[in-house]
Parts: C-alpha cells; sequence; structure tokens
C-alpha cells in the first residue's frame, strides 16, 4: 500500500494555503474538508474517498496520474476518486 501525504478520517479540516505532495494527495473517511488555495500534487492518485465525505475547494490545484487542472467547487463523495470525477 502507497501511504498518501494525508489521512482525514471522522474529522472537519478547514485550511488555506496548504500543500500536499507524495505518491497520493489525500485519503478522506466520514470527512468534511474544506481547503482554499490548496495544492496536491501525487505521483498516482490525488484525492480518494472512502466512506461519504464532503469536499470544498476554492481556487486550488491539483496534479496527479489522472488530472492536471484547478479544484473549484463542491463534492459529496462515497468509495470514489476525485479525479476521475473532475477528468469526465
Amino acid at each position: 500500500m502507497i501511504a498518501p501525504a494525508a489521512v482525514i478520517d471522522a474529522s472537519v479540516v478547514l485550511a488555506t494555503n496548504v500543500r500536499l505532495k507524495g505518491k497520493k494527495g489525500l485519503v478522506a473517511s466520514e470527512s468534511r474538508i474544506d481547503f482554499a488555495g490548496a495544492n496536491i500534487e501525487a505521483e498516482d492518485i490525488g484525492v480518494a474517498v472512502e466512506a461519504v465525505s464532503e469536499l470544498i475547494f476554492s481556487i486550488s490545484r491539483m496534479t496527479s496520474s489522472d488530472y492536471n487542472g484547478t479544484l473549484h467547487g463542491q463534492y459529496k463523495l462515497e468509495n470514489d476518486v476525485l479525479d476521475y470525477r473532475i477528468n469526465q
């Protein structure tokens, strides 16, 4: 298993100007995450969600194996990968 830069489980996280860099970016589970000005850099998956989580991004950016671009919006996911959702 490849360890992500951050694991957020059953939490509420509000962060501004955060940088996550690793093989995987972020894994969330049962959480609410609100990032502004975030930069997620991942060699593999940028954002994976296990149990239902709400993700809010404002003027953020993600680079991963499946997505390279801006993140701006609200997403509610379960057992899904954000990279795939926004790359459709």
